[in-house]
């Protein structure tokens, strides 16, 4: 059996991004980088309508501002780098509704601000079309609705920290090189969604009152997740060749990860799922790890790693009974790397199969293996 080697897939620039997110530093993003950026200055339009909503919108130029609110709803909203504000009645009426900001084309930067405590909105929305965009939503709690960024085509990015809601939180940045990031998020649904191209997603110590859904498609993607919980936890990345990376994660119910065709890479460790949990890595040489994860008994874990030449790493995991963990076609190395404890069956698929230390296997039964290591 194999060690699991590093994915070269994950690139300079995602390593520099995972590294920056741990340290609580956010890439090109906020007031810290707006100077940097060299544009054709745009102007944004920004007011207070009668039912309390703050509205700013943009042009087709490339828009940099970032919006600041304070616990009673003064809002200030600042221009960097040229954009200049035109606000009608900021200074004389407060924000109590919602926050609406819509960028159109262009290379945007929007940033909104919060404060130490709770501020008076309702719903926020960013929207900045076409280009290569950033939004950041920092520091804004009390969110009494839900949290939209949709940054649409382009290479991306998106961040919301610090931040909760009573409604759904959703990052949908379509098409383009991503980067979709939730650090610290509380909400009812939260969903990103990216479309074509190499997307990063990273989640973490974020809280979703019912379900988590990471979705991409084609393009070869990473998912990163710790520390999250949620009543079902979904991740599809689509074709490509991708990775997940799941620590620390608990489902109140059901956790699902699917990755397509491609050579994928999937560790799950330190988890708990009460209820199914389900991998499915496709077509492909593969490689998946689980490692310190937890099944109720009555749940079922269901594994099938497809077409291809897959290494599978399993140990110290209660996966409930009735298990089914199936390698598919190819020539497949099963390690056994501590006590697995449940019941159900192990397939190795057609192909030269190896398992090495079975008896740490229990009580889950043997198909289809050519060789015992």
């Amino acid at each position: 059996m194999k060690t699991m080697k590093k994915n070269p897939r994950l690139t300079k620039r995602r390593k520099k991004r995972l590294a920056q997110i741990h340290q609580g530093k956010d890439l090109q993003m906020g007031i810290e980088s707006l100077e940097d950026r060299q544009m054709l200055a745009g102007n944004v339009v920004a007011t207070i309508t009668g039912a309390g909503d703050l509205v700013v919108r943009g042009d087709a130029a490339d828009n940099t501002v970032a919006v600041e609110v304070d616990s009673v709803g003064n809002v200030t909203v600042t221009g960097y780098d040229g954009t200049t504000v035109d606000d009608t009645n900021l200074s004389s009426t407060q924000l109590s509704g919602n926050i609406r900001i819509s960028t159109f084309g262009g290379d945007d930067n929007v940033a909104i601000y919060g404060s130490d405590y709770d501020i008076p909105v309702e719903n926020i929305s960013i929207v900045t079309g076409s280009g290569n965009d950033q939004a950041l939503i920092a520091n804004v709690d009390g969110i009494d609705g839900q949290v939209n960024i949709n940054t649409g085509v382009g290479n991306d990015d998106a961040t919301i920290k610090y931040s909760n809601a009573t409604g759904n939180v959703t990052i949908n940045s379509g098409a383009g090189n991503d980067t979709n990031v939730l650090n610290t998020v509380t909400g009812n649904d939260i969903k990103i969604s990216s479309g074509a191209d190499a997307d990063a997603d990273f989640v973490y110590q974020t809280v979703a009152a019912d379900d988590m859904t990471i979705t991409s498609t084609s393009g070869n993607d990473s998912v990163n997740i710790e520390g999250v919980v949620a009543a079902d936890l979904r991740v599809s990345t689509g074709s490509g060749d991708d990775e997940v990376i799941m620590t620390e994660a608990y489902a109140k119910y059901d956790m699902s990860v699917t990755t397509a065709g491609g050579n994928d890479k999937l560790v799950i460790t330190n988890s708990e799922i009460t209820g199914d949990l389900s991998a499915n890595t496709g077509a492909g040489d593969d490689q998946l790890c689980m490692k310190y994860i937890q099944s109720a008994s009555e749940g079922r874990t269901t594994v099938f790693t497809g077409a291809g030449n897959d290494q599978f790493e399993i140990g110290e995991a209660e996966i409930g009974d009735s298990a089914n963990l199936n390698l598919g076609g190819g020539a497949d190395g099963l390690s056994v790397i501590g006590s697995v404890v449940g019941t159900g069956t192990v397939n190795g698929g057609s192909g030269e199969d190896v398992i090495s230390d079975a008896a740490n296997i229990g009580g889950l039964g043997l198909t289809s293996f050519e060789k015992y290591a």
